[in-house]
Parts: structure tokens; sequence; C-alpha cells
């Protein structure tokens, strides 16, 4: 349990104003993120500890700490993805495909690569459609390097 020389230090780090036992379930809950956990230690009961952690003056204070740990830590996007693709490459090399799968799917969801990109474009119209088939056609013709003829097969 954290004294209250330490949780006035939370309490001025995040200056969203908790009671006692918010700061409490703050301070534990952002260790593991374990919500029944940091409800227990905070006093409350197992199954009240969600709704303490949905209280939207709970969210600003883990959101608050959570993002000065990253500011002191020098953590940022480009170094979370660049842990996950050495993850990846260390997890192949392992012959570990779940830990690599595990790795690709993150880095699939990272803001900079944002492979599900494709699944949120709208196309408009029909026009729009035949614009991009005939420009992916005359791609493939460049490559095969026949102008005339194209064959998907």
């Amino acid at each position: 349990m954290a004294t209250r020389k330490q949780m006035k230090h939370i309490e001025q780090l995040t200056g969203i104003e908790l009671t006692d036992q918010e700061l409490q379930f703050v301070i534990e809950y952002s260790k593991d993120f374990n919500f029944r956990r940091a409800a227990i230690v905070a006093g409350y009961s197992a199954d009240y500890g969600h709704k303490v952690r949905d209280k939207p003056n709970v969210q600003a204070a883990v959101t608050r700490i959570l993002a000065n740990r990253l500011k002191a830590s020098d953590i940022s996007a480009e170094w979370l993805l660049m842990e996950l693709v050495d993850n990846h490459m260390l997890a192949r090399q392992a012959d570990n495909l779940t830990a690599s799968n595990t790795a690709l799917g993150h880095i699939a969801k990272h803001k900079f690569v944002d492979a599900n990109a494709a699944d949120k474009v709208q196309l408009v119209d029909g026009k729009e459609i035949l614009a991009k088939l005939a420009r992916g056609r005359d791609r493939v013709r460049k490559a095969k390097g026949n102008e005339n003829e194209v064959s998907f097969h």
C-alpha cells in the first residue's frame, strides 16, 4: 500500500482531484492494469474495480501517469515499432511462430503501418473502381514487359 506522502506526490503529478481510495486504486492499477487487484488493495470489492476504472477522473489520472512514464522513459511510437520488428525477427529465428505472429499483429495495428488502411477506403462510384483497375492492369503490363496482353494466371 502506498503511503500518503507517495499518494500526495502522485496527486501532484496528475493534478486531478481524487479521493484517497481512488488515488490508491490509480496507483495500484498503474502497476499491472489489473482492476480487480487494484480495487481490493484500495478497499473496494473486486467486482467494483471496473466501475472505479471507468470513472472519468480515474481514467484521466491513469492516462496522465502513463503519459509521464512514456515521456520519462523516452518511448516513442517509432521506438515501439522498432522493438516490435526486433521481437518478430527474434521469434522467427527461434522458430516461435506464435510470438512472431503476435508481434506482426501489433505491427499491423501500429499507427505508422496501419495495415488495415485498405479496409477503411470507401469508394464513391464505379468510375473510381474502373480507374483503379485500369491503373492496376497498366502496372501488370509494364512489370511483365508486355504492353498489349495481360494474364492474371
